[in-house]
């Protein structure tokens, strides 16, 4: 992400819908942390990112439910560090679809422009430490490294 700005667009207690609310195994009514931003470089928008994390986090790490600048960065560092945790299980799932109207506008393509959908799962024996969906656009290319063990 060099040269990336990120930009909170939102960040606070919300009541989910009910795919997170199910995931997270909320009751009816209960509230999560969600936080809203947008990655860019320069004028190019490279992502539009939402994570979900529990409410008892938010406790621990106030920086869940701020949009100021410079508090973006880190946050699952800090949360692992305030909680004890240990993300020990991961998922990611991914699908090319099209933008929707709030997508669209974040990203700055047309709506029902090709994007690519990704939901990340990191977790632990207690439980789902963070949600998150990541939409991008196309013609933008990814690639992260990982060592494999024996």
């Amino acid at each position: 992400m060099d040269g990336e700005t990120i930009v909170v667009t939102a960040a606070g207690l919300v009541v989910p819908p009910n795919y997170i609310r199910e995931m997270f195994q909320l009751d009816h009514g209960d509230q999560i942390v969600r936080r809203e931003s947008v990655i860019g470089r320069g004028k190019t928008r490279t992502a539009l990112t939402v994570t979900w994390h529990p409410v008892e986090f938010l406790g621990l790490v106030p920086d869940l439910v701020s949009t100021a600048v410079g508090k973006a960065a880190g946050l699952t560092d800090k949360v692992l560090t305030a909680t004890g945790r240990k993300i020990t299980h991961g998922r990611d799932d991914m699908h090319a679809r099209t933008a929707d109207a709030r997508e669209a506008s974040h990203l700055g393509v047309p709506i029902g422009a090709s994007i690519l959908g990704l939901g990340y799962r990191w977790s632990d024996e207690a439980g789902i430490i963070e949600f998150g969906e990541v939409c991008l656009p196309s013609m933008l290319t990814i690639g992260y490294p990982y060592e494999l063990a024996d």
